[in-house]
């Protein structure tokens, strides 16, 4: 770093961060006291972020609108929606804001340098100089108003963060998370809700929320962070010149205080709503919760994650077996959050009943003191520690960037004043002191003083109530009728003005000259290469094996994909089960509680999935794999298939009460799913109205494995006899000899891989008459719309979801509603054309996801989320997410076909699009991910030319190709493929939309 161009700042420390080979800086800006840390890398993904100290007083969610609107436009930037323009012109590789219970980031990443300064200047004009200050609708907007169109309509609430909350408040998840924060820190501010309440966020006045930002939003509460290959000084000297030196310093109280211990644990019961198909009987969840130290006790938060693996997280683990054994729930789980200022555990038991409260703090209790007493397992203990090791120094964060992902765990303890912030990226030796530790009683005294004797706590009990949202709806919509006969004929008429205004001020686009404001990159910018891959095919003893060279850091990622193309559809919802029995059921030479230690001793991952892999360049033909996954470090190769081998020749089926064990928090999982990310289980039930590959994904993942599962699991004594004998023959299906591909990545000569391999092949199964479970099911009468369920005699019989005697798959205008207890909805349609896929079709992603769906669907409509994808197999497909409408979601999708013929927009924004469009395109991925796209696009068979082929098509783009693309889409959504998850009675409103209604949870 040049500190001659470092005038405006003090520099606290220097450190040398080692395990991520940077350097790191702590600094101060003289004038304002703003907090600065500076991590210099060879990073070339490079991060900035700001972040405020903003803890909330109430539950109106007022930190959680700030957070939306100051990203509505700015001093320098005042069109409407900068955030927007960006995602529409950036090559970012991530665009963000997020607010926490005590602190609010803005992050932004790219790779690109121009591009990264635009995002830097465009987020700190946007924090300090928003254009909340000089209209009201911003805060209307996304945060709450009264809405009504004539003085007639009933009265009704609308905002994108009000609706937004209604969904999270809809899931047992978020109640009882909430309920925990408020149960453990009352008096502070950890016992409000920072993304708002939605029966509060209507107290929320535009005053207020003005005098929050005025109040957090000031540089000497905030805390810059800078990641990566740049001029740091520059960057600084940029931020003081342009910012920061414009202010003074301000004593700002952002104290977050600690929450004083109590002198015994309380107890708090919350209800949650179910729909009135719901059992209230074991759909209560148990939380006992204990605070635990401090954010700055490094060595304590890395304990307290190797005591919840082998008190909680292992198979087997005691604490958690001690609960099942007793009946106490059938999903029990651990969890640490060590991200606030006093970290908490808790330990949860979903799927129990309130009865059974004072037994599961009484098990807890007598389970705890025994461990204190006997011994924590030192295995489980060396095994937790490896796997935390393992994911430390391998920092595999997916499609986030590093530099990121190490920032918000600086921000952890930073934000409260850490003498040094930089250690929980720094801290690898931590783990040799940790294993040393292990001989000792370090860990029992933790769990004595923590989770045993500690009466900072609380037992919460959450329990189900029939018909709680309808309830709730019906009690809004009194209060509001309430509220209007109150007012006068002037005030209704107001209100009514009032929403026209803001219906006027959402549907103006911004003036042309504050759009060319935002900065944006030129087409020249993007490369017309696509990434290239050193994929080599060979053959080992009769294997096909797809050879991937990447440079790894001396870790292995080895893919043994089993092919079972043409399974029957039968037979897919137990290849779910399956994947997640295995592993976690005993061997002949292994407990299932030794199994898991062993695999978290010798390799970082052992898992299984099952896939779809086209093998075909125009999607035309895919194929099936159940794929047994191993990562590892290179000298535990042989270690990694002996494990495998363990499980896929020798595993158990014969502990059926394991087995109801493992079903309990696939029920739970899979719920959850349903209810916090159901755009992505509604998008894939449309599809497979129409598509084959996608209805078999559907009986695997979605709504068909859901009921099937949850049949199974509420007849489990009927049941466990078939399912059993169907888990063994899949497993004679799948590993055989003739039917195993594999893909293994690394940055050596693996030939200690491909003679491990040899000896894996001799011991799989031959060909034998087990192949005759591999049925085709393209006859099928199921029209691709069958849920399943298990008949009394464990058999499974298809029922129709819709009423249809034909044969034919591919008939269209398929829709079904699923009710389920939530307040919001994801409404999602799906359909097929017939014509060629056009590349170009991703740049019609990036203008409906980001105009004509954001601006209808989520500015006016209010939901939280849209999007418009369109895949290589001819689909387009279309999602909103948490969205208060349903019949209004699917006018403004039925609209879209003119939208698109009378597309027009000049070459700036074209430009604008396209440049987004390479954003999600470009996006930097983890050895391991860039290992799996490198083998499916072998396995497809599509060249490096013809990829290039499509990015020049794409960067070529003009409007005409986009208003050409119109007549697939008319096409594809001719079919009415509709799908929806959501509330009962907006679902009942508009019945007429689907051929049927579900109950979907019995």
């Amino acid at each position: 770093m040049n500190k001659d161009k470092l005038q405006a700042y003090d520099i606290v420390e220097e450190s040398e961060l080692d395990e991520i080979k940077a350097k790191g800086y702590i600094l101060s800006h003289k004038k304002t006291k703003a907090k600065v840390i500076c991590i210099e890398c060879d990073d070339n993904n490079k991060v900035f972020t700001i972040g405020f100290k903003t803890p909330p007083t109430d539950d109106t969610g007022v930190a959680h609108i700030i957070e939306h609107t100051v990203l509505c436009g700015s001093k320098k930037y005042p069109v409407k929606d900068p955030f927007i323009e960006l995602v529409k012109g950036s090559l970012n590789t991530f665009l963000n804001a997020m607010t926490y219970p005590d602190k609010t980031l803005y992050p932004i990443a790219s790779l690109n340098d121009a591009d990264f300064q635009n995002l830097l200047d465009v987020y700190m004009d946007a924090v300090f100089h928003p254009n909340i200050y000089n209209t009201d609708m911003i805060f209307k907007q996304e945060g709450w108003h009264y809405e009504l169109d004539n003085p007639s309509d009933d009265l009704k609430i609308n905002g994108v963060v009000y609706n937004e909350m209604k969904g999270a408040f809809s899931s047992e998840e978020g109640v009882l998370e909430r309920a925990i924060m408020h149960s453990l820190y009352p008096d502070t501010s950890y016992g409000n809700e920072s993304g708002g309440d939605p029966d509060f966020i209507p107290d929320l006045t535009y005053e207020n929320y003005l005098n929050f930002h005025r109040k957090f939003y000031h540089p000497a509460n905030s805390f810059i962070y800078l990641y990566g290959d740049m001029d740091m000084a520059e960057k600084l000297d940029y931020i003081d010149k342009e910012y920061l030196a414009d202010y003074d310093y301000l004593e700002v109280d952002s104290e977050i205080k600690k929450q004083k211990a109590f002198a015994q644990m309380t107890y708090e019961r919350r209800t949650y709503p179910i729909t009135e198909s719901q059992s209230e009987v074991d759909n209560t969840t148990l939380s006992y919760n204990v605070v635990v130290g401090d954010v700055f006790d490094e060595k304590l938060s890395i304990a307290m994650q190797m005591i919840d693996y082998a008190l909680m997280g292992m198979a087997g683990a005691p604490l958690k077996q001690a609960l099942l054994d007793k009946g106490i729930g059938k999903d029990v789980s651990g969890t640490y959050e060590g991200g606030i200022l006093q970290p908490y555990y808790s330990i949860t038991a979903e799927m129990a009943n309130e009865y059974q409260k004072d037994d599961f703090v009484k098990t807890i209790r007598e389970t705890l003191e025994k461990i204190v007493a006997d011994g924590i397992d030192k295995k489980s203990l060396a095994a937790a520690i490896n796997n935390l090791e393992f994911n430390y120094r391998e920092m595999d964060f997916g499609r986030y960037p590093k530099g990121l992902m190490l920032g918000l765990r600086v921000y952890d303890s930073w934000i409260f004043g850490a003498k040094d912030p930089l250690y929980s990226i720094n801290c690898g030796k931590l783990f040799a002191e940790m294993r040393s530790l292990i001989d000792t009683d370090y860990y029992e005294k933790i769990v004595k003083e923590y989770l045993l004797t500690n009466t900072h706590g609380s037992v919460i009990v959450n329990v189900p109530v029939k018909g709680l949202t309808l309830e709730n709806d019906n009690k809004l919509k009194e209060k509001l009728k309430a509220f209007k006969d109150t007012l006068s004929e002037e005030q209704i008429e107001n209100i009514v003005s009032e929403t026209k205004a803001l219906d006027i001020y959402q549907s103006e686009p911004s003036p042309k000259e504050d759009l060319e404001k935002i900065p944006m990159l030129t087409r020249s910018d993007i490369n017309e290469n696509p990434e290239k891959y050193d994929v080599k095919i060979e053959d080992v003893n009769g294997v096909k094996v797809y050879n991937v060279n990447l440079f790894t850091n001396k870790i292995s990622y080895i893919t043994l994909g089993f092919d079972i193309t043409g399974l029957d559809a039968e037979m897919l919802p137990y290849l779910t089960i399956l994947k997640n029995v295995l592993s976690n059921v005993s061997t002949k030479n292994f407990s299932y509680d030794d199994l898991c230690n062993e695999i978290m001793l010798e390799v970082g991952e052992l898992s299984y999935t099952v896939s779809n892999m086209y093998v075909k360049p125009d999607c035309s033909e895919y194929k099936e794999f159940f794929e047994v996954y191993i990562k590892c470090f290179d000298e535990k190769i042989n270690k990694g298939f002996f494990l495998a081998n363990e499980v896929i020749e020798n595993t158990l089926f014969d502990d059926y009460n394991r087995i109801y064990e493992i079903l309990g928090e696939l029920m739970s999982k899979a719920k959850n799913r349903i209810l916090n990310s159901g755009n992505a289980v509604a998008i894939k039930r449309a599809q497979s109205y129409y598509s084959e590959k996608e209805r078999r994904f559907d009986l695997r993942n979605g709504i068909g494995y859901y009921k099937v599962l949850e049949y199974i699991f509420k007849n489990y004594d009927k049941c466990k006899m078939d399912l059993v004998d169907k888990l063994k023959n899949l497993m004679k299906v799948i590993f055989r000899q003739d039917n195993l591909v594999v893909c293994f990545t690394h940055d050596y000569e693996p030939e200690l891989i491909k003679n491990e391999l040899v000896g894996l092949h001799k011991r799989l199964n031959a060909a034998d008459d087990s192949s005759s479970l591999i049925l085709s099911d393209k006859d099928s009468s199921n029209n691709g719309l069958s849920s399943y369920k298990l008949s009394a005699a464990g058999k499974i019989n298809s029922i129709e979801n819709a009423d249809s005697n034909s044969s034919d798959n591919s008939r269209t205008d398929l829709s079904e509603g699923f009710i389920t207890p939530s307040q919001i909805q994801f409404v999602c349609r799906a359909g097929r054309y017939d014509s060629e896929y056009d590349p170009r079709f991703a740049v019609l992603s990036t203008i409906l996801s980001y105009d004509y769906l954001w601006n209808n669907v989520r500015v006016k409509g209010g939901a939280y989320g849209c999007g418009a994808n369109f895949l290589g197999t001819k689909e387009v497909l279309l999602t909103s997410y948490r969205d208060p409408n349903l019949k209004e979601t699917n006018d403004i999708y039925e609209k879209l076909v003119d939208y698109v013929e009378n597309f027009d927009c000049d070459d700036r924004d074209m430009t604008k699009y396209i440049i987004g469009t390479f954003s999600s395109i470009d996006t930097p991925y983890s050895t391991a991910s860039k290992a799996a796209i490198a083998y499916a696009q072998t396995v497809r068979g599509r060249s490096y030319e013809e990829r290039k082929a499509d990015r020049i098509k794409i960067l070529n783009a003009n409007q005409e190709d986009i208003r050409n693309l119109a007549i697939k889409i008319k096409e594809a959504l001719a079919s009415k493929n509709l799908c929806c998850i959501g509330s009962e009675r907006k679902i009942n409103e508009d019945k007429e939309l689907f051929a049927k209604v579900v109950n979907l949870f019995e």
